[in-house]
């Protein structure tokens, strides 16, 4: 399965974490981690080319533009994996993870769109939904948590990140505004975020390393943690977790 690793050359640092983080906390982690390279001589992503679960993809570096080259020849009904590097796993249940894995990968969810591995307190429908001794719950709204790592099917992606009302130079400062450019159901609903299923407990637990331009306590200690290069950012003092 691939994994989408979204992430911009001047924030190397962020998106080594991620996925040092990933190798780290799950050793058999089954993933092919599509990364994205603005700039094919920035030294740092010599990190990853003897990495044989990573594949580098050259990139434009306008949002959209990188949004697409990662998304370049994965068919809309694939699942894959997103990761944003503006989020890390701080700690992973590995029975969990393989269970829904496993789930997806034998076509057993081919209903829904996204299997959500944190819940975020979201508004569910109370129907359980077990997935080999795990419970999850359907999604109701269509928004909040995207940003989140999770399971999705390539569709989602592209609705999102590659709608044609987006201007091709829109910028990730834009990102959330575009909802209601893209919303395909009334009262500014989107419809590749119908089925979701939000599991009852969470699965993961993920961290913050940047907010508001400056790393988290978390950020710059996990960073030191797992020998990232460290993004020139100002800090704060403050832990994110989720």
């Amino acid at each position: 399965m691939k994994a989408i690793l979204l992430g911009f050359d001047k924030h190397f640092g962020f998106i080594q974490l991620t996925y040092s983080a990933y190798m780290a906390l799950w050793p058999s982690c089954p993933f092919e981690f599509r990364i994205p390279v603005n700039d094919n001589n920035n030294p740092d992503f010599e990190f990853f080319r003897k990495k044989t679960n990573v594949e580098l993809i050259d990139s434009p570096s306008p949002f959209k533009a990188t949004a697409r080259a990662l998304l370049d020849g994965i068919d809309d009904n694939a699942w894959v994996f997103w990761c944003i590097c503006d989020r890390y796993p701080s700690n992973i249940n590995i029975k969990s993870i393989e269970t829904i894995f496993e789930y997806i990968t034998s076509g057993s969810v081919d209903s829904y769109n996204a299997v959500r591995v944190i819940n975020l307190n979201e508004e569910v429908r109370p129907q359980p939904v077990y997935v080999n001794g795990l419970v999850f719950f359907p999604k109701v709204g269509f928004v909040g948590g995207f940003w989140h790592h999770q399971f999705l099917r390539a569709r989602v992606l592209r609705f999102n990140l590659l709608h044609p009302a987006l201007d091709e130079q829109y910028q990730v400062s834009d990102l959330n505004q575009r909802f209601p450019l893209i919303a395909d159901r009334p009262g500014g609903m989107i419809s590749v975020f119908e089925r979701t299923l939000v599991p009852r407990e969470a699965i993961m637990r993920i961290s913050e390393p940047c907010i508001k331009g400056q790393i988290t306590a978390n950020g710059l200690a996990d960073l030191k943690n797992y020998g990232c290069k460290i993004p020139d950012l100002p800090s704060v003092s403050m832990h994110v977790h989720f």
